[in-house]
């Protein structure tokens, strides 16, 4: 074996978190578990770390990350899918790591032409759904809390109540009892549309003793099989092919649709009763963080200047601010800037109404970047690579945690062979930790002694 091959097993594939063990993990968790905090200088690369160490910390309390736009939304998402990734390897229980759940805004307003796309309704029923089945569950101690991701858009849109939600929903079984003809009439009662052959999401086709329907929570369409009035099976099958994939036990309907469920509520002056928002599925307990709530303040604000007076489908920005501080949610800012005492807030956060300020000595490694968008010539990129494997080993040789994320296996493969070729120290005492993910850039913690280093970097 080569001396670069003996090298290259010296880069550690199992990330560790013994950072826990450094001079300022006690600080920042305790202010992670406080009720109300306000985090400065937190730049936005480090924002899905903080919601996910608070996941961590206090497993069985939901956490709601905010964003100001789609854009941030999708960022925050694959950054926290990353951190729950590796949080799920914290007590060397890979599958304790949860997915983050994505609920979007509606990309079209209520009262344009144009309806939502199925797959926006898809994430947000079952966004829903897993927070309702969370609810009903949560007693098992061994329950983890979801993590959801969502837009400040999203969170002023209404939606189906949880009562009404749960109303909209049916399970079957293989062997009951049930006439077809009346499933597929409830079914068309939960927006469900019949068309001769299902292919996307939201329909339903009956032929015989045959029906498929595709549930709008599930990737696949279900074929349920009737021999008079019994179940005798269930299994999901492709759409283009019509061949089985999976036999089935069971099989749980959500709504068809959304929108189109609330427009009938308020054409019945039924929305007071019908209406409700993703607040009203979050539990006591639950950690909202706002991430830069100046951002997502302006955000809301431009939003609102296209939504009619008097929509029914949309809570202001008050109304927004008045669930969230007046109800019993935890709530965190993290701002990419450090704040004074006294300084005013987008949320009215203030050390008087008890909430904390506290800096928790993080940044971003944009500005170890490569400037430009032209390619460079070989030679100064060879440069640049030689210059920052220098400072991934200063950092380790000053007692630092350095984290290197790859997207995939061939990409930390490739980098553990430009280790070997770069590497300054002799006996490989000191060597970086790799972690199979994707991160929108990496970040610094100094208290921490800690360092994540991405393909951007």
């Amino acid at each position: 074996m080569s001396k670069a091959g003996r090298q290259e097993r010296h880069v550690a594939r199992q990330p560790s978190w013994q950072w826990e063990s450094s001079h300022g993990w006690s600080s920042l968790a305790a202010n992670i578990q406080q009720s109300q905090a306000r985090w400065g200088g937190i730049p936005s690369a480090c924002w899905a770390f903080m919601a996910v160490q608070r996941a961590a910390l206090l497993p069985h309390q939901p956490v709601l990350i905010i964003a100001d736009g789609l854009k941030s939304q999708e960022l925050l998402q694959q950054d926290a899918e990353t951190w729950l990734q590796w949080a799920g390897t914290r007590d060397e229980k890979p599958s304790t790591a949860r997915r983050p759940l994505f609920y979007p805004a509606w990309e079209h307003l209520p009262h344009e032409d144009k309806l939502p796309h199925a797959d926006i309704i898809t994430e947000r029923l079952d966004t829903l759904c897993q927070l309702l089945s969370w609810r009903d569950s949560e007693s098992e101690p061994t329950s983890l809390a979801p993590v959801v991701v969502t837009s400040i858009q999203a969170l002023m849109q209404r939606t189906l109540a949880p009562e009404v939600l749960t109303a909209s929903m049916k399970s079957i079984r293989v062997g009951d009892q049930m006439d077809p003809l009346d499933l597929v009439e409830w079914l068309e009662e939960q927006a469900y549309e019949p068309e001769a052959k299902v292919t996307q999401k939201g329909e339903i086709s009956l032929r015989g003793g045959i029906l498929d329907v595709f549930v709008m929570t599930h990737p696949w369409p279900t074929r349920i099989e009737f021999f008079g009035d019994e179940i005798t099976s269930i299994r999901s099958f492709d759409p283009n092919t019509q061949k089985s994939r999976e036999t089935m036990e069971h099989l749980t309907f959500s709504p068809g649709g959304e929108l189109g469920l609330l427009k009938k509520a308020v054409e019945a002056n039924r929305d007071s009763m019908a209406f409700a928002s993703l607040f009203n599925f979050l539990p006591t307990g639950t950690c909202l963080v706002w991430c830069d709530p100046g951002s997502i303040q302006e955000s809301a604000e431009d939003y609102l200047i296209e939504v009619p007076e008097e929509d029914p489908y949309y809570l202001d920005w008050d109304q927004v601010l008045q669930k969230a501080l007046g109800s019993s949610f935890d709530n965190h800012s993290l701002e990419p800037t450090s704040p004074l005492p006294g300084d005013p807030h987008a949320l009215g956060f203030s050390e008087e109404k008890g909430w904390s300020l506290f800096d928790p000595q993080m940044e971003s490694m944009s500005h170890y970047r490569p400037m430009g968008t032209i390619r460079p010539e070989m030679h100064v990129m060879e440069a640049q690579r030689k210059d920052f494997m220098e400072q991934m080993h200063r950092w380790l040789r000053q007692g630092f945690t350095v984290v290197v994320v790859c997207h995939h296996e061939a990409e930390a493969h490739r980098f553990s062979e430009i280790w070997a070729e770069h590497r300054l120290d002799k006996d490989g005492s000191s060597q970086p930790q790799v972690l199979i993910g994707t991160l929108r850039e990496g970040m610094i913690a100094e208290a921490l002694q800690w360092v994540v280093v991405t393909d951007a970097e």
